[in-house]
């Protein structure tokens, strides 16, 4: 089942509560860190133009919604497919990007809950904590091909791993009223958020 543990630190130094769910560790907030793991600078895009250049130029960007900082205590950083999946590593050590399956174990334990929020008698409390606590901050929208933005407190956009996708690339959809995470094709310009997920 779920069970609620302690936090994991990036390369920034900012902290991340953390939750076993089966076999592996998730984070409960969406990644905002600034640098690699090698301690090279993700290209922050201060406006449209830079974020789209970024994209045409198929490199690295990451961004705030709406360019405010102050948006990432809560909803976290995006970042587009280069950013993500960079050969020099976005993940705090030992932990790494969703595949599917991970997607799908995380989506089952999710799904468990057909109560009302407030119900703490619907199911158990570990399974309970870990739906509120996933919730907190994940309808952090997304960013377009063009620079626009979308999305916030409705719907939450991630990446899933895919180091080498053809021409789309894959990721899940969280909304606002709806214990699934829908599973969407995107281009790799678009500015997903990160929850990142560990082996045990």
């Amino acid at each position: 089942m779920a069970s609620t543990m302690d936090f994991v630190t990036d390369i920034d130094g900012i902290d991340y509560p953390v939750a076993r769910v089966g076999k592996r560790l998730w984070m409960l907030a969406n990644l905002r860190v600034s640098r690699f793991a090698n301690g090279d600078l993700i290209p922050l895009c201060a406006d449209s133009k830079e974020y789209v250049n970024a994209g045409v130029a198929a490199t690295p960007a990451c961004c705030f919604y709406d360019n405010v900082e102050a948006n990432a205590k809560q909803f976290g950083m995006l970042y587009n497919w280069y950013a993500a999946h960079d050969e020099r590593g976005i993940a705090p050590s030992g932990w790494r990007l969703p595949l599917e399956s991970d997607w799908e174990g995380l989506e089952s334990v999710l799904a468990l809950y057909e109560g009302d929020a407030t119900d703490s008698g619907s199911y158990p409390h570990d399974l309970k904590a870990l739906r509120e606590q996933w919730a907190v901050g994940s309808l952090g929208g997304s960013r377009g091909i063009n620079g626009a933005f979308g999305g916030l407190h409705s719907g939450g956009y991630f990446w899933s791993y895919l180091p080498d996708p053809s021409v789309l690339c894959w990721g899940r959809k969280a909304s606002a009223n709806s214990n699934t995470l829908e599973r969407i094709d995107s281009f790799q310009r678009f500015g997903f958020a990160i929850r990142c997920v560990r082996d045990l």
